[in-house]
């Protein structure tokens, strides 16, 4: 398991830094894909404890709140 970790940080951590040295589009698109996934896997953790959710909506909602963070002008 440690060894599944290391190799997951050693591929992955050079990955993240050039995705947010190029910034732009490709970061948006990768940052939204992870949200999502991660939205699933929560909904998924609640389902599996019982608790009833709208899936679909709280994925929409995740996606909204990025595209916010990445569109919305704050007086700049």
């Amino acid at each position: 398991m440690l060894i599944q970790r290391i190799l997951t940080a050693v591929i992955g951590i050079p990955i993240a830094i050039l995705l947010i040295y190029q910034g732009g589009w490709l970061l948006l698109v990768t940052l939204g894909i992870i949200t999502t996934l991660g939205s699933l896997e929560y909904y998924r953790l609640l389902r599996n404890k019982g608790i009833q959710t709208n899936r679909c909506l709280g994925v929409i909602g995740s996606i909204g709140l990025l595209l916010a963070a990445a569109f919305l002008d704050y007086g700049n």
